[in-house]
């Protein structure tokens, strides 16, 4: 509500919260009337998690730019007009910014999320993990946000990566503001930061089906090699945090073959990983990682 720019639609849905989310959200909206003609509140039927509710969001979205912001994080004042400002500028379609990381203890981290204002680059820099690929950090075009050419996740973990990556490769052009407009709270009972071992799982199988829906793109759109070896090394390196749940025991590659990607050992050689990634991931592929190992 405290934007320094004025003409900008909110869109609030209630996915059926447990909590008084939307009672606080009315009695915030008393103290700001003169926004009130520009808030949208709408509920779901049923709880429809996250991927849906953006979904529902952005097709209701009318202005010409989409943006989001998660409900345990907050933003600067003039988050929304400095990256309007570099679409304007620019005559571009995603303007995205650098984030503060924000920890329990009041401690910041400044991460500048940077690439060039080039779309290849911006690509390979989202594909390598070099910068976040958070739908709150880039301000979207809504006719490519709310395009027929894009695929919708239906997944609740790493859904971002995909629109993005989906996004970049529809834009005319991109641009960047080096400054952490958004504060993004380190919160470890987040959906992205749960560390059992259900959700390292479900975060690798979400950042696996982002990839295969690069992988999709790139063939749709003819990207280059570059980018496909990119993704493919990404999924892999993906897989090997499964390590982390199978708290570094052998329970590793039985986890690592149950997280099913399709993939064989013609996609390892082809990917950007080292050589020495190569030859690790290929025997964990061929079931002799834990001979090895041991």
């Amino acid at each position: 509500m405290e934007q320094s720019l004025n003409d900008v639609e909110y869109i609030f849905i209630d996915d059926c919260t447990p909590d008084n989310s939307m009672a606080l959200l009315m009695r915030v909206l008393d103290h700001y009337p003169h926004r009130k003609s520009n808030v949208v509140v709408c509920r779901n039927e049923s709880n429809m998690g996250q991927a849906h509710t953006r979904r529902k969001g952005i097709m209701m979205a009318t202005g010409d730019y989409v943006i989001h912001c998660d409900p345990d994080d907050w933003v600067e004042d003039a988050w929304l007009e400095s990256l309007y400002g570099e679409v304007v500028r620019f005559n571009c379609d995603i303007a995205w910014c650098g984030f503060d990381s924000v920890l329990s203890d009041g401690s910041t981290m400044f991460f500048a999320n940077k690439a060039s204002n080039c779309i290849d680059d911006f690509l390979i820099k989202l594909e390598t993990g070099q910068k976040w690929g958070s739908l709150c950090l880039h301000l979207v075009n809504r006719k490519i946000a709310q395009s027929d050419k894009i695929s919708w996740p239906d997944w609740n973990y790493c859904e971002d990566l995909s629109l993005i990556f989906q996004y970049a490769a529809l834009a005319r052009g991109v641009a960047f503001v080096d400054k952490g407009l958004y504060k993004y709270r380190h919160n470890l009972e987040s959906i992205t930061l749960r560390r059992n071992r259900q959700g390292i799982i479900r975060n690798v199988e979400g950042e696996i089906k982002a990839s295969f829906q690069g992988l999709s793109v790139c063939l749709r759109l003819g990207l280059g090699r570059r980018h496909r070896a990119n993704i493919l090394s990404r999924i892999f390196r993906a897989k090997a945090r499964l390590w982390l749940a199978a708290s570094g025991s052998r329970d590793f590659c039985k986890l690592w073959h149950e997280c099913t990607d399709t993939l064989g050992l013609a996609d390892i050689w082809k990917s950007s990983l080292s050589f020495r990634e190569k030859i690790v991931t290929s025997s964990i592929l061929l079931n002799v990682y834990p001979l090895i190992k041991s």
